[in-house]
């Protein structure tokens, strides 16, 4: 009797579950042509088009040429043979595009060549209905694979309830109806999770390799089925941590885990390569198209599809609010969200595997999405819904028996709202089916103007970025190029074809939808919006087009106007409805703008012309920049203070020898330094002393700046002398409480400070006499970024208050790392020295803190080895080392100086000259690519007074304090004397983020580093867990404090960084030896040499394993992915380092042990840049210049300081003469002789490259000088004008400039804002009034101000708009619409010279002559300057 009741049942749910099944493949099918051919969906036209030119490649029809042209450049016809198919750009079935996978190409592909058995002819229609049919079938398919999980993971009920649910989702149905991957992607999910339950109930090994190739078969799909990982992570940890608990030896636990799970990950590999083979083959385009498609996700603006989401915030209330409404309907949506809630706490509370399994794959991809993507796309969200609708459905099954255990009223409450959920679903469904029995809007709309207008009427479209109307053929059509950049043309090219238009089509509200609410980003395009809605421009609605979901005689409808902003029409003539609509609020353009966009129709009734409608369109328009403005209060503050006569002094010796003046303050400010700096720094056998210079300077810096930014006082040089006491106040304090012990000290080494001091000195006059032989700070084509840090220098010094107002940008503050620029200001306002002057000291200056802090790292690293090591050293002295580590790090240069001798030897041999040295050149060390591969002496030499250069010292500073925290570890001390050194670690540290931001993650990683070091090597008893606690309190005490400290700057600043995205670029090795190779051989010598002597290998051993790897090099080298040799020889370094670091870890009571962990970990950081920059660069950068320039100048210090005490520990212990290391290096032979002509080579640049910078100059025939301006007086400009072209427009002299600025710094009072001429051209000679007076202009550099006032990447309109109104008000004859604009940005003086003679019209400037409200200030044979009334 059991067995017929068992089938009976079994026969039950099997009819049960295939109506379901029916049900939801009739939905699915219904309308799968609903775009009428047109091909409505871009994601799918482009998959149609691109498997259609595969498939006319591989057969050679007619036509392949041009596909191969569009797409495939060098693709072969025909099918491949082995050697093509494995050419990424010569094979035919690689597809070149990998956004979407490259399986759903090939599914189509074959089913195209399956479709030509019984058609002759195959139209792209008919590969669109496979597709969809395929779409439709999957999605079928998982409702049902749906029902098994059910089953198997609670019961039937809640199988049966999910899988109808599911059958009915509005969401699903529609995706359907595109062929796209998420609906396999859900089905492969849903089967992985059903291995994964054969894995962690059977543990068969079959189970393991199933799962992997359903994994690598999801892969396929989609490369970024990144959160699928989530529940893999817990299906293994689950695996392992259930072993280690039976087992409890983890030994036999991995034994266990690791084969079978390196088989699923092999089995996905294999699977994926094989369906996806171009993703290894084309690796390169392949992580480009992903990290392209990452790049959009997280950045909204980024493409024009994207706009709707600028601005919109990442709660998750969006997501909520759209997949509640219209991915589900409001019954199921917060049944799915409820249950997911519910889980989530019961989870928690009560931790089960089969729910966390679930839970990873929901929680990791919607906390990967909300928080992180700006992009709300609902397809991000639609893999997961199928396990919310589960869990959805079993908590209303529980629910449900709860009830019926309680009462029958409770159980017919919650058995109504059950059905009610079922039921509304259905008529969701119903009535979303409801719009493919209808034709397309654009369809209805093109027969609509067919039958309605003229033939020849003239129609303006908006589809731009959009879709298009079918069938126009018979009329002239335009398009307004919406989604362009706002400018002045733009204006001009809407405002004539609205003028002549008949119609406009909207095809969708994806365009004014995000365009009309975005007016600081489009401010003419989103007045034309609400214009066009309004009425003003003389257009009106004539006719609507839409199909939105129906039954029962109720319709849903959206609203795509409240959230645009535009006014709303009372009604939409062909859309009106008699029956009784419910109004759902906003709905994503991507729901909505493929099978149902809402189409209107607009008629030219008023036919106004060009003029009338650019007043209108230029009435209201705005330009509010809502990044880095000050407030109407600050600005006043500001624009108040810094006239010039009360900041500088061009006297007295300020004139005679400013050098001396500032040299005085500087050593003053040292001399203050020394008690705090060996407080701080006691661990250092030098106490710190000579890096008290960099210290003080940093700290009174800071101590002003603090105040000004806090609204304590106001920077001027009364605050600057303030902060000075209030140092010498601390250090009297310290000197009071130990100044016996600081005589001493004085007296027993007054040696090395003298020593100290002449090479300060020594080395600030070198710098000091080659920029006296070359002061220039502009030059017309080598004249770098000078122009902009003197302008934001001048700017530092005459603002009042912190962040300094931007004089590139008036009205806003400097968006910049910008502290730099204040340790030089104090130092101006403190001794009246003039910027152009001053910046020709701040370089030599910087460059002799540089030195003299490497010499310290490098002088007391070595005494500490002397003190500490177990070493006998019999040859040098820790001078040596100091001095060697200072020419490795600042006065070396890259093997680029040793070529050029080499190519000029070889030019002269041939009878040809020997030629010039190109010092350029060794700073552009990567041809073919973006990269700047600057080393220290080269920064100093080319003289940018850039973040990049200030830092250096800082930076030098850090790794010396990092060093005093690791020597700390010898003392047996309380812990709270350590506090005040990590503090000021802290410190120094947390300015860097002020300095040069870039230097951030390098010593970011460094400081960890020591301090996870210094928790362990420190002598206090290791009680349990002191090692951990002490870590991580100790790391995030530090990156808390050096946050807190540096505050306002955070407060302030916006980076203009949107993340990091897959580089596309690789370092050759002979591009990353020819810039680091003394330094990389000097360290890989000392790496081998403890490496043989730590693991005590055999010479056979050594040199088999040095030939196995020369070998993978070489094999390496010849394959495919040869690019990656550099990133492998580093990766083998790197190994290692880390073996070396955990081998001397383990002896951490040896006293040489924290001392090499110290160079150890600086060279595993030094490395790691060399590998990261392969891996990944930042979002924003233009291709990956500035990714490596900063981090490679990180790596050379590194690098630099690591080789060189490196290799001098070998050599002054005397490990270069021993017989194990004679035996294996070969130094004797070879291996020292070839460093010592690196060494000579690298010398070569700071000999040649330095005449030959000397030489570059604006004017040659000027004398030494200090003054940056001394050209201006004796030089002539030819100014390549607006065209660029290679003959210049117009020569003119400086001089007549220098005059205007010289009278504005003389007559002019506090800053106010000056108009002068801008061009799209940076680095030329504009604009001066804001470079040599510091006054705020309307627009200055402006590639320089998208950058920086670009949130995350994204270009702001604020800058584009302010140059076309810097060309209105040059050009424009329109009186009152200049007047409009100069009291826009509150301008007060306009500037006319030379540059603008050249770049605007003559007519456009006389009319400043006829303006009322503006006179003559200051006139000269080329320069006029008005004052604005």
């Amino acid at each position: 009797m059991d067995r017929p009741r068992s089938v009976i049942k079994q026969r039950k749910t099997q009819i049960a579950l295939g109506l379901i099944l029916l049900l939801s493949l009739a939905l699915r099918v219904q309308g799968l042509d609903w775009d009428g051919g047109n091909f409505y969906h871009p994601d799918e036209r482009s998959i149609y088009m691109r498997a259609e030119c595969m498939h006319i490649t591989l057969t050679e029809r007619a036509g392949w040429q041009s596909c191969q042209n569009r797409d495939f450049p060098l693709d072969e016809p025909g099918w491949p043979n082995f050697g093509t198919f494995f050419d990424k750009d010569a094979s035919p079935l690689n597809p070149h595009w990998f956004p979407l996978g490259s399986i759903i190409i090939y599914l189509l592909v074959g089913a195209r060549f399956v479709l030509e058995i019984f058609n002759q002819e195959v139209r792209l229609q008919d590969l669109a209905m496979v597709g969809r049919l395929c779409a439709a079938i999957v999605d079928t398919v998982s409702v049902g694979m749906l029902f098994y999980l059910g089953r198997r993971v609670f019961d039937q009920k809640v199988a049966f309830l999910a899988s109808a649910l599911m059958a009915v989702m509005v969401i699903n149905i529609q995706v359907s109806h595109f062929y796209r991957p998420e609906s396999f992607i859900m089905l492969l999910a849903l089967i992985a999770f059903w291995w994964m339950f054969n894995v962690i109930e059977k543990q068969r090994l079959i189970d393991h390799l199933v799962l992997g190739i359903v994994i690598g078969v999801t892969f396929s799909f989609r490369g970024s089925s990144v959160p699928i990982f989530a529940p893999l992570a817990v299906l293994y940890g689950s695996l392992i941590w259930r072993d280690y608990q039976f087992y409890m030896r983890w030994s036999e636990v991995l034994r266990r885990n690791i084969p079978k799970s390196l088989f699923a990950f092999a089995a996905s590999i294999l699977v994926f390569a094989i369906l996806q083979p171009y993703a290894f083959l084309d690796y390169y385009k392949y992580f480009g198209d992903l990290g392209w498609e990452a790049g959009i996700a997280r950045t909204a603006g980024l493409v024009p599809y994207t706009l709707q989401y600028v601005g919109m915030t990442r709660t998750g209330i969006y997501e909520l609010q759209q997949t509640i409404l219209w991915a589900m309907g409001i019954p199921l949506g917060v049944l799915a969200w409820l249950g997911l809630a519910v889980s989530i706490i019961a989870a928690v509370k009560r931790p089960t595997f089969k729910l966390w399994l679930l839970l990873s794959w929901v929680l990791c991809l919607l906390l990967g999405i909300i928080p992180f993507f700006e992009v709300k796309f609902l397809r991000y969200v639609i893999p997961v819904l199928p396990i919310m609708v589960l869990l959805g459905s079993y908590w209303l099954v529980q629910l449900f028996q709860i009830a019926k255990k309680k009462s029958f009223l409770l159980q017919y409450v919650v058995g109504i709202l059950g059905a009610l959920v079922v039921v509304l679903t259905l008529l969701y469904a119903l009535s979303f089916v409801g719009i493919y029995k209808q034709k397309h809007p654009a369809i209805q709309a093109s027969e609509w103007v067919n039958t309605n207008a003229s033939k020849g009427d003239v129609i303006l479209t908006d589809n731009h970025w959009d879709e298009g109307f079918p069938n126009l053929s018979k009329f002239r059509i335009a398009q307004l190029r919406m989604y362009e950049a706002d400018s002045n043309a733009k204006l001009a090219e809407m405002t004539g074809l609205l003028a002549g238009a008949d119609y406009i089509m909207s095809y969708s509200n994806r365009p004014w939808g995000s365009i009309a609410r975005l007016p600081e980003r489009y401010p003419y395009s989103s007045n034309y919006y609400h214009a066009l809605f309004s009425g003003e421009l003389g257009y009106e609605l004539v006719q609507g087009f839409s199909r939105y979901p129906s039954v029962l005689g109720i319709t849903l409808r959206h609203d795509p106007f409240g959230r645009a902003g535009v006014h709303t029409p009372a009604v939409i003539p062909g859309l009106e409805h008699s029956g009784y609509s419910i109004e759902l609020g906003y709905a994503d353009e991507n729901v909505v703008n493929y099978d149902r966009p809402l189409v209107l129709i607009w008629e030219n009734k008023s036919k106004l012309n060009d003029d009338q409608l650019k007043a209108i369109l230029l009435t209201n328009t705005t330009n509010k920049s809502d990044r880095a403005m000050l407030t109407s209060d600050e600005r006043a503050v500001q624009y108040a203070g810094g006239t010039w006569s009360e900041i500088f002094n061009e006297k007295g010796l300020n004139n005679i020898a400013p050098w001396l003046i500032w040299l005085i303050a500087i050593e003053l400010i040292y001399l203050v330094t020394i008690p705090l700096a060996i407080h701080v720094m006691r661990w250092l056998p030098d106490k710190g002393i000579i890096f008290a210079r960099p210290l003080g300077v940093l700290i009174i810096s800071w101590i002003v700046w603090l105040g000004a930014s806090t609204g304590i006082w106001e920077f001027s040089r009364t605050s600057i002398m303030l902060s000075f006491f209030i140092l010498m106040g601390v250090s009297s304090i310290l000197v009071s409480r130990q100044g016996l012990l600081m005589v001493k000290l004085a007296r027993r080494n007054w040696k090395y400070l003298l020593k100290a001091e002449i090479l300060f000195l020594f080395a600030f006059f070198i710098f000091l006499m080659i920029r006296a032989a070359n002061p220039d700070l502009w030059h017309p084509w080598r004249g770098g970024e000078k122009p902009m840090d003197l302008t934001y220098l001048t700017a530092v010094v005459k603002s009042s208050t912190f962040p300094p107002y931007d004089p590139w940008f008036s009205g806003g503050f400097i968006n910049y790392y910008y502290f730099g620029f204040v340790i030089i200001a104090s130092m101006i306002r403190l001794t009246g020295i003039v910027p152009e002057v001053a910046y020709n000291l701040a370089i030599p200056t910087f460059f002799a803190l540089g030195c003299t802090s490497v010499f310290s790292v490098g002088y007391n690293f070595a005494r500490a080895i002397k003190q500490h090591g177990q070493l006998r050293i019999t040859r040098g002295s820790s001078y040596t080392a100091g001095v060697l580590v200072m020419i490795f790090v600042m006065g070396l240069g890259n093997l680029d100086g040793i070529a050029q001798v080499a190519q000029g030897f070889f030019r002269f041999l041939n009878g040809q000259e020997f030629g010039s040295f190109d010092y350029w050149r060794s700073s552009r060390m990567m041809p073919g690519e973006i990269a700047i591969t600057e080393f220290p002496f080269w920064t100093f030499l080319f003289a940018d007074l850039h973040a990049h250069l200030i830092s250096i010292p800082v930076q030098i500073l850090v790794i010396g304090m990092c060093l005093n925290i690791i020597l700390s570890s010898y003392s047996k001390v309380n812990w709270i004397r350590f506090l005040p050194s990590i503090g000021m670690l802290a410190f120094v540290f947390g300015s860097l983020a002020a300095i040069n931001t870039w230097d951030v993650p390098t010593y970011g990683i460094i400081v960890i580093g020591v301090i996870i070091s210094f928790s362990y090597l420190i002598r206090v008893p290791q009680s349990k867990g002191i090692f951990l606690k002490l870590s991580i309190i100790g790391s995030l005490g530090v990156l808390s404090f050096a946050y807190l400290l540096w505050l306002p700057f955070h407060l302030s600043y916006e980076a203009p960084f949107s993340g990091l995205r897959i580089s596309q670029w690789r370092t050759e090795v002979w591009q990353y030896w020819a810039i680091h190779g003394l330094l990389l051989l000097s360290l890989i010598s000392w790496i081998c040499v403890q490496f043989v002597k730590r693991f005590h290998l055999r010479k056979e051993k050594y040199f088999l394993g040095i030939a196995m790897l020369f070998l993978c090099i070489c094999g390496l080298s010849i394959s495919i992915y040869h690019e990656w040799v550099n990133a492998f020889i580093l990766i083998i370094v790197e190994g290692s380092l880390v073996a070396l670091i955990f081998s001397w870890l383990r002896e951490r009571d040896k006293q040489e042990t924290p001392l090499y962990v110290f160079l150890a970990l600086l060279a595993l950081v030094g490395l790691g840049i060399g590998i990261g920059v392969d891996f990944v660069t930042a979002e924003n950068d233009i291709d990956r210049m500035n990714t490596v320039f900063k981090f490679y100048l990180n790596a050379w210090i590194l690098l630099g300081i690591t080789g060189c005490l490196g290799f001098w520990t070998l050599w002054a212990s005397g490990g270069l003469t021993s017989k194990r290391t004679k035996l294996v290096m070969m130094y004797k032979r070879f291996g020292l002789g070839f460093l010592i002509l690196l060494f000579v080579g690298s010398l070569i640049f700071p000999v040649m490259g330095t005449y030959a910078r000397i030489q570059d100059r604006f004017n040659p025939s000027i004398g030494y000088s200090l003054d940056g301006r001394a050209y201006q007086l004796h030089s002539f400009y030819g100014d390549p004008g607006p065209t660029s072209s290679e003959k210049d427009d117009r020569t003119y002299a400086l001089k007549a400039d220098y005059a205007a600025i010289e009278y504005i710094r003389a007559n002019v009072e506090g800053s106010p804002v000056f108009l002068e001429g801008v061009t799209e051209h940076a680095y030329r000679w504009y604009p001066r009034v804001a470079k040599y007076a510091g006054m705020p202009v309307v627009l200055g550099w402006n590639w320089h101000q998208i950058q920086q006032r670009g949130a995350g990447g994204k270009q702001p309109n604020s800058v584009h708009q302010r140059q076309f109104d810097v060309y209105t008000m040059y050009e424009s004859e329109n009186l009152s619409r200049v007047a409009q604009l100069l009291k826009k940005y509150e301008v007060e003086y306009v500037y006319v010279g030379p540059t603008e003679r050249t770049y605007f019209n003559e007519r456009g400037l006389e009319k400043f002559s006829r303006m009322q409200d503006l006179s003559i200030f200051y006139e000269n044979s080329e320069v006029t300057i008005y004052k604005v009334q």
